[in-house]
Order: structure tokens, then sequence, then C-alpha cells
């Protein structure tokens, strides 16, 4: 019996020998794959999943999607027109538009979050040199609430009523 309980003890070892050593594919082998994951998700994200939104043309007006924002334009206490057409020309309409008649424009195939930076960046306003104050008022709301000066916090909404005053600093 105690010869039977010898062969299946497993034999100590010595101090030091139970570490092993890495070898080098297991070392290389995580950065292959990180490298190959990177690779796949920037093929997918540049050339499968399209351009950004708002870098689309939408090809009709008739689409799911549909909602529309009033915005009116101060500058320096004197009212500035919002001007038609921005977001549009005559080989593309981006999915945020404007008409000429002071309202902001969204129409895309699906739900979407449009900023009024967005808006921005498309009219090409420069507001470098002024201090910013924006107003809304939602749908049902009765009078407009400051909500600071960072346009890219503001989310063009149906209904909602943008007013962006703009002073020169």
């Amino acid at each position: 019996m105690l010869l039977l309980y010898s062969i299946m003890v497993k034999p100590r070892k010595a101090p030091g020998e139970d570490k092993k050593k890495l070898t080098k594919w297991q070392i290389i082998m995580p950065v292959i794959l990180i490298g190959v994951g990177t690779g796949i998700a920037f093929i997918i994200s540049q050339f499968i999943s399209g351009k950004p939104p708002l870098q689309q043309c939408i090809t009709s007006e008739d689409l799911p999607f549909k909602l529309h924002a009033v915005l009116s334009v101060t500058i320096d206490g004197k009212p500035v027109e919002v001007p038609e057409g921005i977001g549009r020309d005559e080989n593309c309409i981006r999915p945020l538009h404007t008409r000429g008649d002071g309202n902001v424009y969204v129409i895309y195939s699906r739900p979407i979050r449009f900023t009024l930076l967005d808006l921005l960046r498309l009219w090409n306003l420069d507001t470098e040199g002024y201090e910013i104050s924006i107003w809304v008022k939602g749908k049902g709301q009765q009078e407009f609430i400051n909500i600071g000066s960072d346009p890219a916090k503001v989310a063009i909404e149906d209904g909602l009523n943008i007013r962006l005053e703009l002073r020169s600093r």
C-alpha cells in the first residue's frame, strides 16, 4: 500500500523550478491580436458604416424621421436672418438644413441627434470673438430658459425654439 501511495503522490519540486518561462509567441500573440482587432474596427467604421450622417446627402425629403426647430440669432442686439440653404447646394441636401423660413430641419432615415453646434459649423458662423448666450423654449413651455453658452449641448428637437445671442467681447 505504501508503494502505491508513493507512486500516486507527485514528487516535490525544488524551489524556483515551478516558474514557467513565457515563450516569445506568448508575448507577441496578444500584441498581434490587439492590432488585428483595431484594424478590423477601423475598416468597419470607415468603409462599411459609411460617412457620418452630417456629411451624407439625403436622396429625398420623404424620409420617416422629420423634425424642425425655430432658430433666431442676434449679434450685438441686432437680429440676423438665418440664411436659406444651410446644408443645401444644387447636388446635395444634408440631413440638417435650412430653407430660409427661420426653421432648422432634420430629415433622416432613422432618429438622429444633431446639435446647434452642428448647424453653426454647416453655416460657417464664426462665434470666436463673441460671448454666447443660448435660450430655449420647448413644446408647451411658456418662457425661454437660459441654458448657457455651449451650442454642443443643445440638441435640435421637434418644436424647439432656440434663441442664440452673440455679444462682442
